[in-house]
């Protein structure tokens, strides 16, 4: 082998790796806006319920891998599932409480 082969080779593995690496990118960022829209909508379903959680939990696991094509439910299990809806609730809470606590201290800097 010649070294513009060599080079050749090269660049058709790293075109399939940066296409796959935007593959990956552009799916993630979807799903993630999909997990996010589930769970606002569940959050509004059921804002008139106590103690609701474990409710909206499973709603949004159980829509979330009702839209995964049959075939893919082979490949990605519940659980899989379920640690994404968890790992997207959580992200969301701990914004939700940041934005909260710098809500808080603005106004209790004007109050200084």
């Amino acid at each position: 082998m010649d070294a513009n082969t060599i080079i050749e080779i090269v660049k058709i593995v790293l075109y399939i790796l940066l296409g796959g690496l935007a593959i990956y990118f552009k799916t993630t960022s979807k799903l993630n806006q999909t997990v996010n829209e589930i769970i606002t909508d569940a959050e509004s379903m059921y804002a008139d319920t106590v103690k609701s959680g474990g409710k909206k939990f499973v709603w949004c696991v159980d829509t979330l891998y009702s839209l995964l094509p049959k075939p893919l439910r082979l490949i990605i299990p519940r659980n899989i599932v379920e640690m994404i809806v968890q790992n997207t609730f959580n992200s969301m809470e701990d914004y939700a409480k940041t934005q909260l606590d710098k809500a808080v201290d603005k106004a209790l800097d004007k109050k200084e």
